[in-house]
């Protein structure tokens, strides 16, 4: 299918990057994709010109972005819908969910909950121990008023051990 025949430019680099993702072993993505067994159906594949009507008659909006509803499954009609960009990030495979107080968030939502900068919490998770993330956000959320000191972490600021 030439590129002129695409309603969408955005959905036809969707269409490009889906394949490369699954049959390309250069592409950055692969090894999440191909590389795990992740292959786009033979009807989408064969006509590119299927994907792009199922894209249509589905909900497709320049806002929104292809998503499998089974992590493990291929990319078919039966498994893809369009969800928003953020929505899309939330449910990675390499995305952590944390739980205080029964409340599941991502990184970035406790960021966001909490008035701290956006990767704090997920750059903390990378240094310190789940416990200590944990007791932070419980502390902070209690008493969100305190600021953190220069040359001082939050984890320092809240009087928390590691």
């Amino acid at each position: 299918m030439g590129q002129r025949l695409w309603k969408s430019r955005r959905l036809s680099k969707i269409y490009r990057d889906m394949i490369r993702r699954c049959y390309n072993p250069d592409d950055k993505s692969y090894r999440w994709y191909g590389g795990k067994g992740i292959h786009v159906c033979d009807e989408w594949l064969n006509d590119p010109s299927e994907f792009q009507r199922w894209a249509f008659e589905n909900g497709y909006d320049d806002v929104l972005t292809i998503d499998r509803r089974k992590s493990n499954e291929d990319y078919c009609p039966e498994n893809c819908h369009w969800i928003s960009g953020k929505n899309n990030t939330k449910f990675k495979s390499t995305t952590t969910m944390i739980s205080v107080n029964d409340i599941p968030h991502t990184g970035r939502e406790w960021a966001d909950v909490l008035g701290i900068a956006t990767n704090t919490i997920n750059r903390m998770l990378r240094v310190y121990p789940t416990t200590a993330v944990v007791e932070f956000i419980r502390r902070r959320l209690a008493d969100p008023a305190r600021q953190c000191e220069q040359g001082q972490s939050w984890l320092e600021t809240y009087h928390i051990d590691t």
